[in-house]
């Protein structure tokens, strides 16, 4: 039962992670045109 928790949050966590990933890529990108 808590390594199936663990899994969850961990899965959690990546997700999150590479939404805030491509989000920052977005403004990289964005900065890079305007520049």
């Amino acid at each position: 039962m808590l390594k199936l928790l663990t899994l969850k949050r961990f899965l959690i966590d990546r997700m999150t992670f590479m939404r805030s990933e491509s989000a920052l890529i977005d403004i990289l990108d964005r900065n890079g045109r305007a520049a």
